[in-house]
């Protein structure tokens, strides 16, 4: 049944236009321990949603749509390893890799990558040149890259082994990066669930070069490479050794791949035991989203927050602001997580959809967010719901600032400011605020499990997949026709009028 179809949906619209004169300010007044009720703390991540425009009849009916759109269900669908990627015939196991009880190829993969991660840190694990290995040069795109970039930016430590992340075939900035490696001691690592990703295989290429000029043979070269991937055939027919080659599943997605051993850069460089810390921290999150009533989910009610503000308030972006440097990547992170799994224009059943999927995901790390875009979260005519994520570890002077910082934008796009017209700031806008009592790994797990589980949410009551991107494979393969057009150095009939002017522009440009 199509979720505005519901008997529910009926009762909140009621609900809305009851409420949607009504301010934040009497919410709290009418509830003195509305903090107490409306916050919960799951593995060191304490979520505020106080401060959302919810009062607990919504929050109930809420709960009661995810009921009527059999949301139980659906999660335990998801768990056990029923096909629900239902365009590819295929599971979405990635709660499986964070399990404790892990499959034995899975607990196999990792034993492998522990003997190797150890070395590392011991520094006996030696390039062609015998020398021992102090660098990685991981090349994935899209997830494969993405995810462990951000786990590497969160937890490094001061004095870090050195992991660059090369995720966009772009010469000039592979060339930055290899400037800053020695190839004698650098580890290349490639990420590629396909092992046909075109700009994958062409970064390697541009990184293969310069590896296997520094080996007095390009053969022994392949002693500093490793790659992950589902296709293990393609990997070691292109020269890779095979105990160097890792597997990562048709069931983990690429923006679920974070906790396979797509991150086996991050493993090496940090050490497995962050790592397990990583997947302990996700799998409280899987267990309370498993268990836990929906009035008291975390993840569902990030999910059915998300559907009540696209819905009711017309809500089509979502800001994200980290207010910590080392979760600068978690907005591009999350941006791909939401939109690539909900960016759909047809349902389960591959029919045409007439209702608004998906939002637009963006922000970036605060304080320096408050001289870009907060102006407009202020006093702008948009209504923009955020997520303020407040890492907050020890006493110091630094971390109380952030904090003040932080705090202080969610309370003023509550309470609003009185003034002149021009420095009138109307309030009544909502926030969620993420508070976590130290950046580690175990609350990072956490709370990229909640945000995943989240979005699986809004997929089921949208009835949509939110495990496959036709829209990006398809423009992938249009875009090989115009390389195809470009080398031959001549355009198509097959293209636009716009794409052939601009195609004859560029090829003019190169002769």
């Amino acid at each position: 049944m199509k979720l505005t179809d519901c008997v529910t949906w009926n009762l909140l619209a009621a609900h809305y236009n009851a409420i949607k004169r009504c301010t934040l300010n009497s919410f709290f007044q009418e509830t003195t321990d509305r903090f107490e009720k409306m916050s919960l703390d799951i593995s060191g991540v304490l979520v505020d949603y106080s401060k959302n425009f919810i009062t607990e009849q919504t929050l109930s009916l809420l709960g009661e749509l995810a009921r009527e759109k059999n949301l139980s269900d659906a999660i335990q669908y998801l768990i056990s390893g029923e096909k629900i990627n239902t365009s590819e015939n295929r599971a979405a196991l990635h709660t499986r890799l964070r399990s404790p009880t892990q499959d034995p190829e899975i607990a196999g993969e990792f034993r492998k990558i522990s003997v190797l991660a150890a070395q590392f840190s011991n520094r006996s694990l030696q390039g062609f040149s015998k020398k021992p290995i102090e660098t990685i040069l991981h090349i994935g795109m899209g997830g494969s890259g993405i995810g462990p970039a951000l786990y590497y930016d969160a937890l490094k430590p001061a004095q870090k082994p050195n992991c660059y992340f090369l995720m966009d075939y772009d010469h000039s900035a592979i060339e930055e990066k290899l400037a800053l490696c020695d190839p004698e001691k650098t580890a290349v690592v490639v990420v590629s669930k396909s092992f046909a990703t075109y700009e994958t295989i062409k970064i390697f290429q541009h990184v293969w070069a310069w590896l296997s000029s520094a080996a007095r043979h390009s053969s022994i070269a392949w002693k500093n490479c490793f790659a992950v991937t589902e296709k293990i055939e393609r990997a070691t027919a292109q020269g890779f050794l095979s105990d160097h080659v890792f597997k990562i599943w048709d069931w983990v997605g690429g923006r679920y791949s974070v906790w396979s051993p797509a991150s086996f850069s991050v493993m090496l460089a940090l050490g497995m035991e962050k790592f397990n810390a990583f997947l302990r921290g996700a799998f409280v999150m899987d267990t309370h989203f498993i268990g836990a009533p929906f009035e008291t989910n975390i993840p569902v009610i990030m999910g059915l927050l998300s559907i009540w503000y696209h819905y009711f308030f017309r809500a089509q972006t979502h800001a994200i602001v980290p207010y910590s440097a080392r979760l600068q990547l978690l907005p591009k992170y999350l941006q791909q997580l939401h939109m690539e799994s909900l960016g759909k224009s047809v349902n389960t059943n591959n029919e045409f959809i007439d209702y608004p999927t998906g939002k637009i995901i963006w922000g970036d790390v605060g304080p320096a967010s408050q001289h870009s875009f907060h102006q407009l979260l202020m006093q702008g005519s948009h209504f923009v719901p955020v997520d303020f994520i407040l890492p907050f570890s020890d006493r110091t002077h630094d971390n109380f600032e952030r904090a003040a910082f932080c705090l202080s934008q969610s309370q003023t796009l509550m309470n609003g400011f009185d003034a002149t017209p021009e420095k009138t700031i109307i309030g009544n806008r909502s926030s969620t605020t993420i508070l976590m009592k130290s950046l580690t790994p175990e609350t990072l797990g956490a709370m990229l499990a909640m945000y995943e589980h989240s979005v699986f949410v809004q997929s089921v009551l949208l009835d949509i997949n939110a495990f496959d991107q036709w829209g990006v494979e398809r423009a992938k393969q249009v875009a090989r026709d115009i390389l195809n057009a470009l080398q031959q150095k001549k355009t198509d009939k097959i293209f636009d009028d716009s794409t052939q002017g601009l195609l004859q522009k560029i090829i003019g440009e190169i002769l």
